[in-house]
């Protein structure tokens, strides 16, 4: 019979695991333009529909509100994308949160 102890790894050993992505790959998550599509979207929501309404027919018609979902859409890929690596990051520090207990408990 195999006892449960030889097939279950330890938090220890579960917590040794490589680097996901390196400093350079972690500054081009944060492009430039997140800082632009965050505050224009949070910008938008202060507005009233007859304020945009009205911004958008003084400026271009509509032109620049059809650009503008389309930079929001970007930014929305984005975030999923860093909500599946906030997943990640989370999961990995509760692995090496329950390693640290099993050592203290020894």
């Amino acid at each position: 019979m195999i006892s449960t102890q030889e097939i279950e790894p330890t938090w220890a050993e579960l917590a040794d695991f490589e680097p996901l992505l390196s400093v350079e790959q972690v500054e081009e998550q944060e492009p430039d333009s997140w800082g632009a599509s965050r505050r224009m979207m949070l910008i938008t929501l202060t507005k009233s529909g007859k304020q945009l309404l009205d911004s958008c027919q003084m400026l271009d018609g509509g032109d620049m509100a059809a650009d503008m979902v389309d930079m929001l859409d970007a930014y929305k890929v984005q975030l999923e994308a860093l909500m599946e690596m906030t997943e990640a990051a989370r999961s990995r520090l509760l692995v090496v949160a329950n390693a640290a207990i099993e050592q203290q408990q020894g």
